[in-house]
């Protein structure tokens, strides 16, 4: 499975968990693209405040740190980040329990 085919649905995800009236899927720059970006409304009835949220998506097989840090770097862009990786159990079976509650 191609990282682009998780997309739709991450994007989905971020629509119906933070209620964003706008999304968009592979934006940004040539050399630094938000795999999914979305923008909220945190200001109320009358203020105009809204908040980015971006997503960076992978497939499980990238090293957890290189996807972590490449995640981080978006906050240059983005209010919000997040990484979605997909679960590899080879990946989660040497993780001790601490390794995992900063993985989830």
């Amino acid at each position: 499975m191609q990282e682009k085919e998780l997309y739709p649905l991450v994007e989905r995800w971020l629509k119906r968990n933070f209620l964003c009236f706008r999304t968009a899927i592979d934006k940004g720059f040539k050399f630094s693209r938000i795999d999914i970006l979305g923008i909220r409304d945190i200001g109320g009835d009358l203020s105009g405040d809204v908040e980015t949220i971006a997503i960076e998506v992978k497939r499980g097989r990238s090293p957890f740190a290189k996807a972590c840090g490449q995640t981080l770097g978006y906050n240059v862009y983005a209010n919000r980040v997040y990484l979605a990786d997909l679960k590899d159990q080879q990946r989660w079976s040497g993780l001790s329990e601490q390794h995992i509650q900063i993985y989830k």
